[in-house]
């Protein structure tokens, strides 16, 4: 509901400002393509986000600009929010460090603790950690 009304807000400034909602501006308006690209955002307060899987859960911690990840999940066919993976019916996670964030694969109980401590390991050259 708040996206909504961040959105709502965003387009009646464009109206206000613009006077063509259709996407282009005369000069000083806000171009639409703006918008949109700001209401795809990370919510205010969203530190976290997920793409969950099957068979396994992506997690990073301290997002920025997390627009690629995203678009990335949701090409991949997963479901993603602005949480952590649940750690229901999980076997462990692989903690990865980045910059300036942190990833984790965390492995739900559909793949065997070895083949998911190998994939961790040798894989994606991570750190296992038991839930």
């Amino acid at each position: 509901m708040k996206k909504f009304i961040n959105l709502a807000f965003l387009i009646f400034i464009l109206n206000l400002s613009c006077g063509n909602p259709c996407g282009t501006c005369p000069k000083n308006g806000v171009p639409l393509s703006f918008i949109i690209l700001l209401s795809s955002s990370a919510p205010y307060g969203a530190n976290n986000s997920s793409c969950k899987f099957t068979t396994h859960c992506i997690e990073k911690e301290n997002i920025s600009d997390d627009k690629i990840n995203k678009d990335l999940c949701i090409f991949n066919g997963a479901d993603y929010r602005y949480e952590l993976c649940s750690n229901n019916n999980t076997i462990g996670k692989c903690k990865i460090e980045g910059d300036n964030s942190t990833f984790n694969k965390i492995y739900n109980n559909s793949i065997s603790r070895n083949d998911a401590i190998n994939d961790c390991n040798s894989n994606l050259k991570g750190i296992w950690v038991e839930i």
